[in-house]
């Protein structure tokens, strides 16, 4: 299995994917192969294995299938602890700079796009049409020469990597928009953008339904779902054709958007709407916090604690006695006793225990 996990990651890496992505794969499909039980059984028939190594041969195989998913499962923990040790954090982080930058000078104002698929093409081309500086990051080397081609800045590399946004120059970007295939990769990004500057206006695209409120959560300006939009779009051609009002059509699919597309939601769906804390969590850093009686938080709203702004961190849920209170909303009032499960990097959670202990402005 160690074998099979270096020979796969070094083949990653050779494609130029980043370290992160490469040991991901590598842990992904490094277990035996079920192949490998018609290579024993014949070897068993050939009498080229003893019942037992035939025994071991097999069961060993089985257990690497059994134990890989859980691997797997484990690894986004894994290499964000291994980013936080001092000596091998700053090599593993290293791998993940941009393995290339064309950046033109000073640039500033710009659009920073995550993504270069086909949502990402087609927000590139709109913004382009309308004359604004655009920035793009992308780590598929198949769209390096269209970039090129175009003579549209880009940096090579991994969108959720921390060094690679700061090379984006996030600080004088305008927005960013992620328009990510993988989710826990959008996440990642939009947690660790909003870190570093956390005024930035964000635009993100949900790959589910139930992406969309942990999207809200985590800090996005605005969040699109793809499938929705179409319905919307499709909804509102219909309404123009049959000659209703184009301001009323408007309306409508605005007010669809500003709720969050919770009033077209499939009726079916409505009591599933929302994921497991462990599936949002995973790939973050999260914990646990009580509020003591004596915490300066009692009797606050969100909103007024200001707590994203001030620390960084992101309340994903809150716990009060039997009750679990998923994604709560600005205006839930914090009571004695409550307990937050507080996502965030261990500075900004040290930030936020710091604020446990200060009076509220």
């Amino acid at each position: 299995m160690v074998g099979k996990a270096l020979i796969v990651t070094g083949l990653v890496v050779a494609f130029g994917y980043s370290l992160k992505t490469a040991l991901q794969v590598g842990l992904g499909i490094n277990q035996i192969g079920e192949f490998s039980f018609v290579l024993a059984g014949v070897a068993k028939e050939l009498e080229l294995f003893s019942p037992r190594l035939y025994g071991l041969t097999v069961g060993t195989a089985a257990i690497t299938l059994l134990i890989t998913p859980f691997i797997f499962k484990l690894s986004s923990g894994l290499f964000s602890a291994i980013e936080r040790l001092p000596g091998i954090g700053r090599w593993f982080m290293y791998a993940q700079r941009p393995k290339e930058v064309v950046i033109p000078e000073g640039l500033t104002n710009h659009c920073v796009v995550a993504g270069y698929g086909r949502v990402g093409q087609t927000l590139v081309r709109m913004l382009r049409s309308q004359h604004h500086p655009i920035l793009v990051i992308d780590n598929d080397e198949a769209t390096l020469q269209a970039l090129r081609d175009q003579q549209i800045p880009y940096l090579f590399g991994d969108a959720s990597s921390e060094l690679v946004l700061r090379k984006s120059k996030l600080e004088r970007a305008r927005v960013l928009a992620i328009a990510l295939p993988d989710p826990l990769a959008t996440r990642l990004t939009l947690k660790r953008a909003l870190s570093m500057v956390p005024n930035l206006d964000v635009t993100v695209r949900a790959h589910a339904i139930q992406e969309i409120d942990v999207l809200y959560q985590l800090g996005a300006k605005e969040v699109v779902q793809p499938e929705f939009e179409a319905s919307l779009e499709m909804g509102a051609h219909v309404l123009l054709n049959l000659g209703d009002p184009i301001q009323q059509v408007q309306t409508i699919a605005n007010t669809y958007r500003s709720g969050h597309y919770r009033e077209i939601v499939p009726q079916q769906l409505s009591d599933r709407i929302l994921p497991e804390l462990g599936q949002v969590v995973e790939g973050l850093e999260g914990q646990w916090y009580t509020l003591k009686p004596e915490s300066p938080l009692i009797d606050c709203t969100l909103a007024q604690t200001d707590i994203r702004r001030r620390t960084g961190v992101t309340i994903m849920a809150v716990r009060r006695g039997q009750r679990l209170f998923r994604y709560p909303h600005a205006q839930t009032v914090l009571e004695a006793g409550d307990r937050l499960l507080v996502v965030g990097s261990p500075q900004e959670r040290r930030a936020f225990e710091k604020l446990l202990s200060q009076p509220v402005g």
